[in-house]
């Protein structure tokens, strides 16, 4: 409607000056050369507007023709970039096929041919990759930080790159600045969260936990576990620092997130008895004895009457066991005992249950029960057998399968984080532990964290 208006006022104001114009005729006369020449002022202002639009068709006409010719501009760019594409899809084939000299080749052709962008600097970045040529790839990932929207795919590339170099510093910084940029970027909260650990800043990794969790990468089962392991790690760092509160109240926090975690269960009920709080650390011990009977938690629950006589030892051990009875340690447990106490009668059974796991340990009782049988021949026959069948339970790592004597947050096989648990098994050398493969850029992989073991200076962790 509005437009409707403005076209009829346009028509009006046209139809009032042609009048005035014919009201108003006037002449003008042009002297040139020797020559005159006389018209109206209508006549002239016509001539003038049939004169601009005949410019305006000249000058289109032009352009046109000028973008059909062979060495126009338009054309000599649109053939450089259609070069230049060219060369980056090939490249990319040159990329996938592990050509290191063509795919460099040609990313240097793309990146001459087209004018700068995040394409260009990512392909000709991964071709510096993979002839190893990192400084080069470290400039085109640091030339994506100018742009708002590729910034975030050049801080990925440069935290690759200082984690290939071995500066987790830097790239605890850079992928700071990823969440920061991308909040909700699942890579940039589990990258952070890896660095976070391998860092040993267990503070900071139970923040990122809880935003991994809210964010949907972790389970609520797995967050439940690493927080249980981060908790620990926090109370043995306090525990050696001297807090003896503030690891006491980690400890029974991270016993109570996964009760499975028998370290956090042990050094919470060491923690207690030194408090005096026995009625607490046996009420943990139990709990802990339930979900996973552990020697750790055993020793803890002698140690809350370190001086009682055997037989007295033998009745709080069945009511330890008595909260799971078909376990292996339960059986082991119990048959200690009524060795200890003189107790064959009782042994006996719990070692047979014991003996069809074919544990060491169980052969080496049965040894110890023929011994007190007199019978040196069947104890000798029992130890021989312990050694050659070599199944113990250690800490083993559900990803790689390495295997342990004690608990550390990073497997060492592997690297990865609180990925062991209590397992029955072959034996693995010292040598097989040190030389299993350990993959390119897990968290880690080089060495194990040296955080002492819980109560015991220069060894990580618990046994």
């Amino acid at each position: 409607m509005i437009r409707l208006l403005v076209y009829l006022v346009l028509v009006v104001l046209a139809a009032l000056g042609a009048a005035w114009f014919a009201d108003n005729p006037g002449r003008i006369g042009v002297d040139w050369l020797g020559y005159r020449a006389e018209t109206s002022v209508a006549a002239l202002a016509f001539l003038l507007v049939m004169l601009f639009f005949a410019g305006v068709f000249l000058q289109r006409l032009a352009t046109l023709i000028a973008r059909d010719l062979p060495f126009s501009k338009e054309k000599r760019q649109k053939r450089r970039s259609e070069k230049g594409y060219a060369a980056l899809n090939a490249a990319m084939v040159a990329l996938s096929a592990g050509d290191k000299k063509a795919a460099k080749s040609l990313t240097g052709r793309a990146t001459r041919l087209l004018p700068p962008q995040p394409l260009t600097h990512i392909m000709a970045a991964e071709a510096a990759r993979l002839a190893d040529d990192h400084e080069t790839a470290k400039e085109h990932f640091q030339a994506l930080l100018d742009d708002d929207q590729a910034a975030f795919l050049g801080l990925r590339g440069l935290i690759g790159e200082a984690r290939i170099e071995g500066r987790e510093q830097d790239a605890l910084e850079l992928a700071g600045r990823a969440v920061a940029l991308r909040p909700k970027s699942h890579w940039a909260l589990q990258t952070l969260f890896d660095l976070h650990l391998k860092a040993g800043d267990w503070q900071s990794a139970l923040d990122d936990l809880s935003k991994l969790t809210k964010a949907g990468v972790t389970n609520k089962a797995q967050a439940a576990t690493d927080r249980a392991a981060l908790l620990y790690c926090r109370a043995v760092e306090a525990d050696l620092a001297g807090q003896a509160d503030t690891a006491r109240t980690l400890a029974h926090e991270a016993a109570n997130a996964d009760p499975a975690l028998s370290p956090a269960v042990a050094m919470t009920a060491r923690l207690m008895i030194a408090a005096g709080k026995n009625r607490d650390a046996d009420k943990m011990l139990r709990a802990g004895w339930k979900k996973n009977p552990h020697p750790l938690i055993l020793d803890m629950w002698h140690a809350l009457s370190p001086n009682e006589p055997a037989h007295a030892r033998l009745k709080r051990v069945e009511h330890l066991v008595a909260v799971n009875p078909t376990a292996l340690e339960s059986h082991l447990a119990l048959a200690r005992a009524a060795l200890d106490s003189d107790n064959p009668a009782l042994a006996r059974p719990a070692i047979e249950q014991a003996l069809k796991t074919n544990d060491r340990r169980a052969f080496m009782l049965r040894a110890e029960l023929a011994e007190q049988d007199k019978d040196s021949k069947l104890a000798q026959s029992f130890r021989e057998r312990a050694g050659l069948e070599a199944i113990v339970a250690q800490w083993q790592c559900r990803h790689c399968g390495s295997r342990r004597g004690r608990w550390t947050p990073h497997c060492p096989g592997c690297g990865r984080f609180n990925t062991q648990h209590w397992q029955r098994g072959a034996l693995d050398s010292p040598a097989a532990i040190g030389t299993k493969t350990r993959p390119l850029g897990l968290i880690g992989g080089s060495s194990d964290p040296q955080i002492p073991r819980d109560g015991v200076a220069g060894e990580p962790f618990h046994s």
